[in-house]
């Protein structure tokens, strides 16, 4: 793996996308020596995952950037991404627990501890959302055929919770969501197989919601 253009330290969330025809003809129109090759043949072939990787803390030379597969040079290289805004307010302080989740496959929607912001992964750009937080401890999981994003409650960690697509808000009034009992969380539920987090917390939330 290549070296990163800055270290991470202990507070870090990543995120893994698929890298989508839309990042690619973004890269083609703004960097043409980058991705001309994948968007001029096979843009709407097979696209690999890119990593992002961002780190909580301002003091970083480099707090978010990408790990990507480029054509034209064969290998995977970081790109370096434009820092969150929250790193510059006096008033930041680094989030016991950042929630994090992916929306529509290329935003990624971040909360510190007073507000929530999100980046496009195609524009490359950062907006703020609202003052309000998402409701997971870490990362959320997405369901697609649910429309429900699965995670571990921030506020009572003995609970699991599910929000809805028509459950983000779009001002700043508070993030909706369903919370259930996690002492009944049972693998075998799911059939066969070692089912991930994902899968479990779909037969639960089937289970109560369904």
């Amino acid at each position: 793996m290549p070296k990163m253009n800055s270290g991470k330290g202990p507070n870090y969330v990543s995120v893994s996308i698929p890298r989508s025809a839309a990042h690619t003809r973004f890269d083609f129109m703004v960097h043409p020596d980058v991705d001309s090759f994948l968007f001029a043949n096979r843009a709407h072939g097979e696209l690999t995952d890119s990593l992002y990787i961002m780190d909580w803390c301002s003091d970083k030379s480099c707090s978010f950037e990408c790990l990507a597969y480029y054509p034209t040079i064969e290998n995977w290289s970081w790109r370096l991404l434009p820092q969150p805004p929250f790193l510059d307010d006096p008033d930041y302080r680094v989030p016991e627990y950042g929630s994090v989740a992916v929306v529509n496959g290329t935003m990624i929607c971040v909360s510190t501890d007073t507000a929530t912001y999100s980046f496009d992964t195609v524009a490359l750009k950062w907006s703020k959302v609202g003052d309000w937080v998402l409701p997971f401890l870490t990362n959320a999981e997405y369901d697609t055929e649910l429309g429900t994003w699965l995670g571990v409650s921030l506020d009572s960690p003995n609970r699991l919770c599910a929000v809805g697509t028509s459950d983000m808000p779009t001002g700043d009034e508070a993030c909706r969501a369903r919370f259930y009992p996690a002492e009944e969380l049972d693998a075998d539920d799911c059939g066969r197989g070692e089912p991930g987090l994902k899968e479990v917390l779909r037969c639960q939330v089937l289970r109560y919601f369904g």
